[in-house]
């Protein structure tokens, strides 16, 4: 399968980002991830509906969505973490939205979708990794776009959008949301009705970053946080599962503990804390072992 490259450009929020929102601080949990790139692939079907002007209307509902999603068309900085949040720039990770903004590619392939969605042909793993936008974990230069997408259209009038986002700026769920308000204000284009689109980007509030440097007394180098890329093996022998259940009383018990330090945390933010806390605990521990754990409410 061949893929020509018909335009790429930079799309910006319509409006500037006001001064005060200029930084975002990056949680405890966007620390520790790996400065990597994810991709997520949306296929649609030709569709007689759709007219020549849609990847127009992509473009200006893309730039009307980073207005709310902000920090998507910002650039990521990494920096020893600091107490001194309130002023990011200075000290710490931190997302600067400063209206860089999202690469849009737009791309040709030549064949029809069913070759890339047949799951019996050997050649569909390669074909599949031309529609990802996996160069950009290799790029080296100084700083890339948070978010690109890649719109790749096919002979049969089918197309594909990829969706490539750094892993310390969002995850699956959170780019499912930026996906399904991108989709809406699409739609409101020609139906009307603008959605209420009111994303939150204060993590670093509810779980702020690890503020000394004695919280690791291994004193072991986390690359986690710098720009070195992270490989994480993608197989392994065993898997180990563990269910947690933690009665009422238990969390409340929790919360009067640390009543005085926090306002009223929810439970989530309770539990996710006590766990988080156990983990940065074993990351810690030198044992010469990679160890690689996801976490699901």
């Amino acid at each position: 399968m061949e893929l020509q490259i018909v335009s790429e450009e930079m799309i910006k929020p319509l409006t500037s980002t006001p001064p005060e929102l200029r930084y975002v601080p990056l949680c405890l949990f966007d620390l520790h991830a790996p400065n990597i790139y994810l991709p997520m692939l949306y296929f649609f079907n030709n569709s007689n509906n759709v007219g020549s002007g849609h990847h127009r209307l992509l473009k200006v509902s893309l730039s009307k969505a980073l207005t709310f999603y902000y920090p998507f068309a910002g650039a990521l900085h990494l920096t020893p973490a600091s107490k001194h949040l309130s002023h990011p720039e200075q000290h710490g990770s931190y997302i600067e939205c400063n209206d860089m903004g999202v690469m849009f590619l737009v791309a040709k392939a030549g064949c029809p979708m069913t070759d890339v969605m047949n799951d019996k042909d050997s050649q569909r793993e390669e074909k599949l990794k031309l529609l990802l936008l996996d160069d950009m974990n290799k790029k080296e230069q100084e700083v890339k776009p948070m978010l690109s997408i890649q719109l790749t259209q096919f002979e049969c009038g089918g197309e594909v959008i990829c969706v490539f986002f750094n892993h310390k700026l969002s995850d699956m769920y959170s780019v499912t949301h930026f996906m399904r308000d991108w989709a809406s204000i699409a739609r409101s284009f020609t139906h009307g009705d603008l959605p209420v689109v009111n994303p939150q980007f204060n993590g670093a509030t509810c779980f702020p970053p690890e503020l000394e440097v004695s919280d690791n007394p291994s004193g072991r180098q986390d690359t986690s946080g710098t720009n070195e890329r992270v490989e994480v093996p993608l197989s392994f022998s065993k898997f180990c599962s563990k269910r947690l259940v933690f009665e009422g009383s238990k969390i409340a018990a929790l919360k009067a503990m640390v009543s005085e330090k926090a306002e009223n945390p929810t439970r989530v933010q309770l539990i996710a804390a006590l766990i988080y806390k156990a983990v940065l605990s074993a990351k810690s521990s030198v044992t010469g072992m990679f160890k690689l754990f996801q976490s699901r409410p």
